[in-house]
């Protein structure tokens, strides 16, 4: 019987959910925090980033899953043997952060 700590495949409707999850993993990672330094603004452009990338990668190849109450979230990128490159993606994703054009 699936509860809120069953996995579940993420879908795009599960974007918010998920980038808040992880925004808020990686507010105090070390290579965030040189990357983006401004502590106060460092959540919202998490949630910016990891939308991008699961809009982008994850949900268009099905390699993301997370709990029921969106607490738990893993997500994988892989090689573009079976998807997009990746590197393509780094710049709109890298923009949609740092609000660089």
């Amino acid at each position: 019987m699936p509860n809120a700590r069953t996995p579940k495949a993420a879908t795009a409707d599960d974007a918010p959910s998920i980038s808040r999850s992880l925004a808020r993993a990686f507010d105090d990672d070390p290579l965030m925090c040189r990357l983006l330094p401004d502590a106060t603004t460092r959540g919202e452009r998490l949630e910016r980033w990891f939308t991008t990338l699961f809009r982008r990668q994850n949900a268009p190849h099905g390699r993301c899953e997370l709990t029921g109450s969106g607490a738990a979230v893993s997500a994988e990128i892989r090689p573009h043997a079976d998807g997009p490159p990746l590197w393509p993606m780094w710049r709109p994703a890298r923009s949609a952060t740092t609000g660089e054009r």
